[in-house]
């Protein structure tokens, strides 16, 4: 795991033994499992988190995977619920959808997919990476400090993440957990 400190001058880590520090080993795990060379798994995996620096819990969760179908969907829907996130991203090399929590019941069910998916090099179009991994990661760093820059400069495009994953990602800090390669 690999921890980033933006948007974070006094640079306050957490320990492991942090409240922090006991999500992203939720987390963690979480992704290793959705890794793991399972019939029903997603191959490849990564998850980053962000964090306000005065928060111990994910303000934004983001997973990449090689293909988004319902299981991938329902996984982080879940592991949103069980982090007490309210947004999350998910990713493949072609598309990106939002969840979002409209807190209309007490359980995951509540967690929906806002909009209809978005094409992913449209919304990553100004940063540049060999993988989509690498690519969501450059985001997310340009989001997390200055989410003007980062944004798709087409309105259509950028208007989805505005209200709930721009608040969630600005000014946090970025913690990188690998899945499988």
């Amino acid at each position: 795991m690999r921890r980033r400190m933006l948007g974070n001058p006094r640079g306050v880590l957490h320990g492991p033994r942090s409240r922090l520090g006991s999500l992203l080993q939720f987390a963690s795990r979480t992704c290793e499992a959705k890794s793991r060379p399972l019939a029903d798994a997603i191959i490849s995996c990564m998850r980053f988190l962000l964090t306000h620096p005065v928060d111990t819990r994910p303000s934004l969760v983001v997973d990449t995977c090689s293909e988004i179908d319902e299981r991938a969907i329902a996984r982080l829907r879940n592991d949103l619920h069980g982090l007490g996130c309210a947004n999350g991203l998910l990713f493949d090399p072609r598309q990106c959808i939002i969840l979002h929590d409209t807190y209309s019941t007490m359980d995951a069910s509540s967690i929906v997919v806002e909009g209809a998916a978005l094409n992913a090099d449209l919304v990553l179009a100004r940063v540049t990476g060999s993988t989509i991994e690498e690519r969501v990661e450059r985001w997310l760093e340009a989001l997390s400090v200055r989410w003007d820059s980062a944004l798709p400069i087409e309105p259509g495009i950028a208007a989805p993440f505005i209200a709930d994953v721009v608040p969630a990602a600005s000014g946090s800090m970025l913690h990188v957990l690998k899945g499988a390669a």
